[in-house]
C-alpha cells in the first residue's frame, strides 16, 4: 500500500501541487482519485508494467525521497537555528 501511495502521489499529486511534504488528508485523496480519472498520463496505461518501466518508476521515486529528505534537513536546520 506504501508503495502505491507513493507511487499516487508523486505522479498524480505532484503534476498537481508541489512536493508532499505532509502525509495526504482523506480529501486530498479523493481529489487526486478524481484527477486521475479526468486525466490521465498514458505512458502506463493499458498495458503490463515492464522491467524497463519499474526502473523508470523506482528512478522518479528515489529523486522525490532525496527532494523529500534535503526539505525535511532544511526545515529542521531552520529549527536549530532559531
Amino acid at each position: 500500500m506504501r508503495t502505491v501511495r507513493e507511487h499516487v502521489m508523486s505522479t498524480v499529486v505532484a503534476l498537481e501541487s508541489s512536493p508532499m511534504t505532509v502525509p495526504a488528508t482523506v480529501a486530498e485523496v479523493k481529489a487526486a482519485r478524481k484527477a486521475k480519472d479526468v486525466q490521465t498520463s498514458g505512458e502506463f496505461e493499458g498495458r503490463p508494467l515492464t522491467a524497463a518501466d519499474w526502473k523508470k518508476i523506482a528512478k522518479r521515486d528515489k529523486a522525490r525521497q532525496k527532494a523529500w529528505a534535503d526539505e525535511y534537513r532544511q526545515a529542521a536546520a531552520a529549527l536549530a537555528v532559531s
